[in-house]
């Protein structure tokens, strides 16, 4: 009877009765299903990512507060806001590194300090954009400014707005390189969900209208 409020990405609140050094579930009831995102399956493989990073990160028996409610806010938006998938995805990942405290530095260059130049180096190894004047030094690669401002974007905004915000073509394989290589690099690994929700969204990103010059 219980087993409805016990089904992946289901949010549900538990009742539980300390039994010795156990606890057991006396009763549950289910907040949000969110049902619809099992009719989108692009949709479904992010949530599934998502619910992965926040299990690995975890410690059993440690408060998860900042994460298990970030989760929640993004399973909330790509489901009944219908935002982008793509958008939601990055707007967790970078929400939860800073809660993690592995979030990039993503206006100053990491090695002096200075405000990055508009066309930044981004080193993954070293945390974030490094400055023209730095990037001598290596350890970094060239990276589209806009995708470092959807980076900024996406820390900041509100909730409500994601449905609205968009990524051009350009920068989502930007983000699918440099982006992804700083979560596996700080997380020192990658996940399979992870790999096949990239897969899922290039043949989708693949099939995006030509942009314009």
């Amino acid at each position: 009877k219980l087993r409805a409020a016990c089904d992946y990405l289901v949010f549900s609140e538990f009742m539980l009765r300390r039994v010795g050094e156990t606890l057991q579930v006396t009763s549950c009831t289910v907040l949000d299903s969110f049902f619809d995102l099992r009719s989108d399956y692009e949709a479904l493989c992010t949530a599934f990512y998502m619910r992965d990073f926040c299990e690995t990160v975890s410690g059993e028996g440690q408060p998860g507060g900042p994460l298990f409610t970030l989760l929640i806010r993004c399973l909330n938006a790509m489901c009944h806001a219908k935002a982008d998938s793509d958008v939601v995805r990055t707007a967790f990942e970078i929400r939860a590194m800073d809660a993690l405290g592995l979030g990039p530095s993503l206006s100053r260059c990491v090695r002096c300090g200075e405000e990055a130049q508009p066309r930044p180096m981004f080193s993954v190894s070293g945390g974030g954009v490094v400055c023209g004047r730095c990037e001598g030094e290596g350890g970094g690669a060239t990276v589209l400014p806009g995708s470092v401002a959807a980076l900024r974007q996406l820390r900041e905004i509100d909730f409500d707005t994601l449905p609205v915000v968009t990524l051009t073509r350009a920068v989502r394989r930007d983000l699918a390189g440099y982006w992804r290589d700083y979560l596996s690099w700080h997380l020192d690994r990658r996940f399979r969900s992870a790999d096949f929700a990239e897969k899922l969204n290039a043949f989708r990103n693949n099939r995006l209208p030509q942009e314009k010059p």
